[in-house]
């Protein structure tokens, strides 16, 4: 039986940007499933028709990247972008659980706590709250992962910082090829979520490592 691992980030292009050269190199031999709490574009200043049109974009451009990383399935919830905090907690919770019952997972990636952007926050939040040991089934591992232009830009004491890594040297490309597909939105280096600012994370986070390409996780919690 391969692994289950399932993917929980709140926009589309954060399952890349989190963990996209991992995913690629764990799915030649393990399973991978990816749900997004938001459609990442409902809070921006598009007219409705624009907005559903955006939306559908940004749908279509996330099964592009999957296939890329070897993800085998995605699912859509529809909680408000960017506003994660104005729904109750327990809401979040019970449709992460629900999924977590339906793809029975035996490692987790997720959002950093620490993250500036609410949704993350919150989607970090959720999760740890979804699969507290009481009810974890058969969760072994969980991991959150770091969002450039989000985990970078938290100037607090208490920042992301990785104690697990994977070495990526054999499909970083494949993380930046799928990155891509979310054209829209990447920036111009020297914002951080640029081609250029992936590939200098990847390579700080070798050094870090004695890689020279590697993606950092912080483990949140593990059970052996």
């Amino acid at each position: 039986m391969k692994k289950i691992n399932l993917i929980i980030a709140a926009h589309p292009d954060d399952e890349v940007l989190g963990c996209g050269a991992t995913v690629s190199l764990l799915s030649k031999k393990e399973d991978f499933y990816c749900c997004f709490l938001s459609n990442g574009i409902s809070s921006r200043n598009f007219s409705v028709n624009k907005k559903k049109d955006e939306i559908k974009k940004r749908k279509e451009h996330s099964a592009k990247a999957a296939k890329i990383l070897g993800i085998k399935k995605l699912f859509f919830l529809d909680f408000p972008d960017n506003a994660f905090d104005s729904v109750s907690m327990l809401s979040i919770v019970q449709e992460i659980e629900l999924l977590i019952n339906q793809i029975n997972p035996e490692r987790i990636f997720t959002h950093s706590k620490y993250d500036l952007n609410v949704d993350h926050q919150v989607c970090s939040k959720a999760v740890t709250t979804a699969t507290r040991p009481m009810a974890r089934k058969k969760i072994n591992e969980i991991l959150s992962f770091e969002i450039l232009s989000s985990s970078e830009w938290n100037f607090d004491e208490k920042t992301f910082q990785p104690n697990v890594y994977f070495d990526v040297c054999q499909t970083y490309k494949n993380k930046i090829k799928a990155m891509k597909c979310y054209s829209r939105e990447l920036k111009a280096f020297p914002h951080s979520r640029s081609i250029k600012g992936i590939e200098i994370m990847l390579q700080k986070r070798g050094m870090e490592s004695g890689f020279n390409f590697a993606e950092g996780f912080r483990l949140i919690r593990s059970f052996k």
